[in-house]
């Protein structure tokens, strides 16, 4: 088995429980295996947890990583085979999606997505911790929904909501695998990416409209609310436009447009008469943006 080969067990006698073991003897630590996180290089190791769910990613730098391309180190990302699932994925600038992403060190000037997705919607805890560090490069992440920008330290924790809905992951049934032909388990997603790790902090106004697809969606106003808020949102084209809301369980509570709008400055109110206190959702999508926020309602 190559390092970061994936491979699938089928357990063919139908029993509910079965085990397998590597014996020292089975396992053959070669010297490319060695070289892999060997060396000068820093290992940082995300995770996100939440509703019964975890899972994590690996970040790898060393002078011989790579933004773009695809290189000795990196493992890919692959499609979940579970209905219920979350998934944390590090798209490199090539679009493809790492669950360990091996990139350069030294070049001061670069970002990375970051893609959580999950079929449970609610709130997760995403954290990290510095497994090495043998570098000095500063590590920062940003948040796209909310703008707020955390150094990316060992310790790190951050509060987020997901919404099952949001999720651009799907989920492949293990009795379909065809081989040859495995490119659909690579994993994909053509959303924007709700975290940004980069490597200093270079995202400044004009990036930050780039980011969003030339979208941008305003906190709601007033915030907390009773009974109703303005939710105010910009495009700079025209384009099909979906603003919904949410509950904390990712319910639809109310659809506030649906159709085409010409570019400018829209907004929308939400009346939360008929709605009890809590927490709520908003989300703004079109064909290539998807942006979300929260708002209270206080009754």
């Amino acid at each position: 088995i190559a390092p970061f080969q994936a491979f699938m067990l089928h357990n063919a006698q139908g029993e509910h429980s079965a085990e397998l073991k590597f014996s020292n003897e089975t396992k053959v630590a070669s010297e490319e295996s060695n070289a892999l996180f060997g060396g000068h290089s820093t290992l940082i190791r995300l995770s996100v947890e939440g509703q019964d769910l975890e899972n994590s990613a690996w970040l790898h730098l060393s002078p011989e990583g790579s933004l773009t391309n695809t290189v000795r180190g990196d493992a890919l990302q692959l499609n979940p085979v579970s209905a219920d699932f979350i998934t944390l994925a590090i798209q490199k600038q090539n679009n493809t999606m790492y669950d360990i992403a091996h990139t350069p060190e030294e070049i001061p000037d670069w970002s990375l997505g970051l893609h959580p997705a999950t079929t449970r919607s609610g709130s997760y805890l995403l954290t990290a911790s510095v497994e090495r560090q043998t570098g000095d490069a500063e590590l920062y992440i940003k948040d796209i929904e909310t703008g707020a920008i955390e150094s990316l330290t060992d310790g790190f924790t951050m509060e987020i909501h997901l919404i099952a809905s949001e999720s651009g992951m799907m989920m492949v049934n293990p009795a379909k695998f065809a081989a040859p032909e495995p490119a659909p388990l690579l994993a994909s997603n053509k959303q924007q990416a709700r975290f940004k790790i980069t490597s200093g902090l270079h995202v400044r106004a004009n990036e930050e409209r780039q980011l969003a697809g030339q979208v941008e969606l305003d906190q709601n106003y007033p915030n907390p609310f009773n009974p109703s808020t303005r939710i105010t949102y910009h495009l700079h084209e025209t384009a099909e436009v979906t603003l919904v809301v949410f509950d904390v369980k990712g319910r639809l509570v109310q659809t506030l447009h649906d159709g085409m709008q010409s570019a400018g400055v829209h907004q929308a109110v939400f009346d939360g008469s008929r709605f009890s206190s809590g927490l709520y959702v908003y989300r703004l999508q079109t064909e290539n943006v998807n942006l979300t926020r929260k708002m209270i309602l206080v009754k």
